[in-house]
């Protein structure tokens, strides 16, 4: 509390327990346990603290534990930060000056950051560009775990029963395509690439936010589709409505068959992006399609705001170190996830 009131910042409670009683096992848990950017924001943004609930130690601070380079959450080692030990939390409790506890719903990024937003929000601090993107971003897996929660005032963050699900749309350009939908609410990635040779662009969306009907109402528009893949009788309908009412003709309707349609990504998707130095920075899925979408309009300036500060230093460094410059020409950061991209990078050090 001390730290927390000397740097005016809420408090994180972290809570772990023991291994085989707490730890998170499944796919889905992973994800949120290894995200660099929930990392930053809980050690940045706040002043962690850790409850072992399996010691009498009780509460203390996160520095010992965060030199354990096992644990998720590093950075590279140029960044010189310590990492959040995220490997073995069992919930996250975000605490302002007048004692209110946001406690993520849902065992996901998307709820974690969004119980830190309220928190910041609510001690009038601001709340960066790369957090509310963490929280706008839905993961297409659901957690399987059994995990007993801890029984404190639950807050309900608006994306907790978020529903991510894809749509195909073929188009003239893909490569417009993408910018197209970037910076569409509710939508999370794109993805361009062929459907049965055919140019497609997949757009994964969170149906909760952004209707399949406003999906192809946007597509229609902005004439970015001659053919709507559609998965249900109900989408369907939905489709031919819209094509009525902007009274297009050209548009076909397709029903979309996992079994005979298969989807190719391109290699040049995310094309504005990389073509610039920030192909260089692990970035989260709708980083990428936000700060490809500023590049092609001419805001360079922009995409960079979407960073976290230590994004910004591995972009910086990229160009000046030679270790991090040898690794990204290895790979693509722009091509993998952030987690594999952001430990790849932290090898280099």
């Amino acid at each position: 509390e001390e730290d927390a009131l000397r740097r005016q910042v809420p408090l994180l409670m972290v809570m772990r327990g023991s291994a085989s009683k707490w730890v998170p096992l499944c796919d889905a848990c992973s994800a949120v346990l290894t995200n660099p950017l929930l990392a930053e924001a809980a050690e940045a943004l706040f002043s962690p603290v850790l409850v072992d609930t399996t010691s009498c130690k009780g509460v203390h601070d996160l520095q010992d534990l965060g030199r354990m380079e096992a644990l998720s959450g590093r950075a590279p080692k140029d960044v010189n930060a310590s990492p959040l030990p995220l490997l073995a939390i069992t919930s996250v409790h975000a605490h302002t000056s007048d004692n209110t506890i946001y406690t993520p719903h849902t065992w996901t990024s998307a709820a974690i950051a969004t119980a830190m937003i309220h928190a910041r929000k609510a001690n009038n601090l601001p709340v960066p560009p790369y957090l509310n993107i963490l929280a706008e971003e839905t993961p297409l897996t659901k957690c399987t775990c059994t995990k007993q929660t801890h029984h404190l005032p639950a807050f309900n963050p608006p994306f907790s029963d978020a529903n991510p699900t894809h749509a195909f749309f073929a188009v003239h350009c893909t490569t417009a395509a993408e910018i197209h939908f970037a910076n569409l609410s509710g939508v999370i990635d794109t993805e361009a690439g062929f459907l049965n040779h055919h140019k497609t662009l997949m757009i994964t969306y969170d149906s909760k936010r952004l209707s399949y009907g406003k999906l192809v109402h946007h597509a229609i528009s902005h004439d970015a589709a001659n053919t709507v893949y559609f998965h249900t009788n109900d989408q369907k309908a939905v489709a031919q409505i819209n094509m009525m009412n902007a009274r297009v003709s050209y548009t076909r309707l397709v029903q979309f068959d996992a079994a005979e349609h298969t989807f190719v990504k391109t290699v040049d998707r995310k094309h504005y992006l990389r073509n610039t130095i920030i192909k260089s920075v692990p970035l989260s899925p709708l980083q990428k399609a936000r700060a490809n979408a500023y590049i092609a309009q001419g805001q360079f300036h922009e995409a960079t705001r979407l960073l976290s500060p230590r994004q910004g230093l591995i972009l910086r460094l990229s160009q000046s170190n030679k270790s991090l410059t040898d690794i990204v020409h290895s790979f693509e950061p722009v091509d993998v996830n952030i987690q594999t991209a952001w430990f790849m990078l932290s090898d280099a050090g």
